[in-house]
């Protein structure tokens, strides 16, 4: 008897190996954008830590003015390269991640911000940097964060905590924050007095922006 072309209806439909396979293509192309964010995010780094202590000196107005709008529009690209790593999706498999999650790393020390961005960045989240509290807040401003990494030392131009002044901001108001950065125990050296930041923990670090 024929059956009833109809008669499939409810029937749960199952996908051969070839329809659930990715599309080498797509997988081309997110590497792509992966890659281009990449080489991008160092050099726009570059460009705002200069243009902030620019900032800070005193310059006429038109001066001033020009050098405003280079940091804001670095602001803006910046931006634009962290949405280029989430449409990347080279956040997703290979690392084990459970969630890749999007993250804002504020610290003023540039030893601390490249090392947690080279870690989470290797766990497949999508990072961007922050090396002064203007920037972090403006970053705040563009786009949405799962977590926020900052450096409780670090305050506003007010004088209030930046975690405080991040908690109030667009891109912050469900982030998860992290406002103590964990560091890895160094053993003390008889009779030598080390000035270096002591390394960061990233084992710990994982734990806490993970939420394990």
């Amino acid at each position: 008897m024929a059956r009833d072309p109809d008669s499939t209806a409810g029937e749960k439909r199952v996908d051969s190996p070839a329809a659930q396979a990715p599309d080498p293509n797509v997988s081309e192309l997110r590497q792509t954008l992966a890659g281009l964010a990449h080489e991008l995010n160092n050099p726009l780094a570059a460009i705002m830590g200069f243009a902030q202590l620019l900032l800070k000196r005193p310059w006429p107005a038109e001066d001033r003015a020009a050098l405003e709008m280079i940091n804001n529009e670095a602001i803006r690209s910046a931006a634009i390269v962290h949405n280029l790593l989430v449409l990347s999706g080279r956040r997703i498999a290979s690392t084990g991640v459970v969630r890749a999650l999007d993250v804002l790393v504020a610290s003023a020390d540039a030893a601390t911000l490249a090392r947690i961005e080279s870690f989470l960045s290797s766990r497949g989240h999508a990072v961007i940097t922050a090396a002064s509290s203007d920037m972090a807040l403006k970053l705040a401003a563009h786009t949405p964060f799962d977590v926020v990494v900052c450096d409780e030392a670090m305050l506003t131009r007010q004088g209030a905590s930046l975690g405080v002044a991040l908690r109030e901001t667009r891109g912050c108001v469900r982030a998860r924050f992290v406002t103590t950065i964990p560091r890895a125990l160094q053993p003390a050296m008889p009779g030598v007095e080390s000035a270096d930041t002591p390394q960061v923990d990233v084992e710990a670090l994982r734990r806490v922006v993970e939420g394990d």
